[in-house]
């Protein structure tokens, strides 16, 4: 079966998309674990959910005192308009200042798999979906599970 497959350029996430319309979405390191996963048996693509987000980061949120990588994905019709902004000016580096705050960010599309990354500090996005009224407030969050963070928010992001 043919798979169309995209890398995104600083995470190096990669998304795959099939011919069938199941995709695929994972950091490149993972991919020969899910490729055994698959020789297993186990199923490894997914049905398109169009309500339906997965987040991926370079460390969690507090684990780093500097920007880091992150990546939003989705899935949507493609004729479906996507647009990603930001809550506030913590995006860095070579992305700055085409996305500053209340700006778009990139949205690479494959089939109907959608994708958006940035470095920064944990921020707020918002996903704006021309198929969608509603606004998805999206705060990158440390994980409840994990011990406090060693550089909370507070202590991070002054003076950048």
């Amino acid at each position: 079966m043919h798979v169309d497959r995209l890398t995104l350029p600083v995470s190096n996430v990669v998304m795959q998309y099939r011919e069938d319309g199941k995709y695929l979405i994972a950091r490149e390191e993972r991919l020969p674990e899910l490729y055994e996963a698959e020789r297993r048996g186990l199923s490894i693509w997914t049905e398109p959910n169009y309500k339906a987000m997965t987040a991926f980061e370079e460390q969690f949120a507090g684990d780093a005192p500097h920007p880091t990588w992150w990546v939003l994905s989705g899935t949507a019709d493609p004729d479906t308009d996507i647009h990603v902004t930001f809550a506030d000016d913590h995006v860095m580096g070579p992305f700055r200042p085409a996305l500053a705050a209340g700006s778009d960010a990139r949205v690479y599309r494959l089939g109907e798999l959608w994708a958006c990354e940035w470095v920064s500090l944990p921020t707020t996005v918002y996903i704006h979906r021309s198929d969608d009224l509603r606004v998805p407030r999206i705060k990158f969050r440390r994980p409840n599970f994990l011990p406090p963070a060693p550089h909370p928010e507070v202590e991070v992001g002054e003076g950048c």
